[in-house]
This record gives C-alpha cells, sequence and structure tokens, in this order.
C-alpha cells in the first residue's frame, strides 16, 4: 500500500514538473559574434559567459512581471582562419 502512495506521488511531482518545464518562459538569447581563434575573442566569450552565469545564479533578469533567464549563443567569424588578410 505504501508503495503504491509513492510510486503514485512520483508520478504526481513528475507530471507537475513536465507541466510547469512546458510553461517556462523562453531565455533571453545574447549573440557572441567572435573571432575564437584569438585570445581576445576567446576571452571576450569567456566575459560574458560569466556574467550570464552570475545573473541566472540571482535568478535572471525580470521582464514585466516575470523571470527569464540569459542564455548566450556564440559564433565564430573565423578572423583567425588561414587565408583572411589582416590590415
Amino acid at each position: 500500500m505504501k508503495r503504491r502512495i509513492g510510486v503514485l506521488g512520483f508520478f504526481i511531482v513528475l507530471g507537475l514538473v513536465f507541466t510547469l518545464s512546458a510553461y517556462a518562459a523562453d531565455p533571453i538569447v545574447i549573440g557572441v559574434p567572435t573571432s575564437t581563434g584569438f585570445v581576445e575573442g576567446k576571452e571576450c566569450l569567456a566575459v560574458v559567459e560569466m556574467a550570464v552565469a552570475e545573473i541566472n545564479a540571482k535568478g535572471g533578469v525580470k521582464v514585466g512581471s516575470e523571470k527569464r533567464m540569459l542564455k548566450v549563443e556564440t559564433i565564430d567569424i573565423r578572423d583567425a582562419a588561414p587565408g583572411v588578410p589582416v590590415p
């Protein structure tokens, strides 16, 4: 009997988690186009990721009446690729 209640409770909690996660606000995406082949580009990306981690650890940012997390998306612009002229 106790096992049935435990299993039933588990599935109820699991259902609540999936339901609430479906209604969670999308994160705010911060785009970082940088050249990761240079030290400056790598450091720039590391600074942005560190700031986002600190903000998310404090609960994100408030947009209207809801809190939203931040997310970093990066793309390498390949300035350090072979054949790219350096001015």
